[in-house]
């Protein structure tokens, strides 16, 4: 097997980079673009965590999660999307977020966004790819308030630091304790 690794040191900007432009399986870390772009249509205005956007069937993924259980037409916040995404690294919330910011394709799709707006490329939903240098860019982009302002930035961290403990145990065990 074939690891990549990128560390980024905030404060002083020092990086340690083993494979860090090899292209891997970006499985549901790809779901972090889908959040802050649904965060900086918030940002612009264009949408409010309040808004709703209605469960649609084609998009429900298995029958497990609570989104996909309830009927097509179910009316949910963008709020409760959002925190799903990433608390409980659903699957259905990503499938609706994606879906409302215009697909995976096309000149507005998440695809194009991500390299446009995030300067992440490849940072992909289909091909599911990913660089762990490019995805370090983007956590680091929103840590210091580049990706989204301060507020944005924040809620989407605050949803990172509260997932679920089901997801937390998917982080390898060796991670310390006193990391974030």
């Amino acid at each position: 097997d074939v690891y990549g690794v990128y560390f980024y040191d905030l404060q002083s900007g020092q990086k340690v980079e083993i494979n860090a432009d090899k292209q891997f399986p970006a499985a549901s870390i790809a779901k972090i673009p889908v959040a802050i772009l649904t965060l900086r249509d918030i940002q612009a205005g264009k949408v409010k965590l309040a808004d709703t956007y209605a469960i649609k069937n084609n998009l429900k993924h298995g029958s497990t999660e609570d989104l996909a259980k309830r009927p097509a037409g179910t009316k949910v916040t963008i709020n409760e999307y959002l925190t799903r995404l990433i608390n409980e690294s659903s699957n259905t919330a990503w499938y609706h977020l994606r879906d409302r910011l215009g697909g995976v394709w096309g000149d507005t799709g998440v695809n194009q966004r991500t390299i446009k707006e995030l300067n992440a490329n490849p940072y992909f939903e289909d091909p599911l790819i990913a660089t762990p240098e490019v995805v370090g860019r983007v956590f680091a982009d929103l840590y210091n308030y580049k990706a989204l302002d301060e507020e944005h930035a924040e809620y989407l961290l605050n949803l990172m630091r509260n997932t679920l403990p089901d997801t937390r145990l998917a982080i390898p065990s060796g991670v310390p304790e006193d990391i974030e």
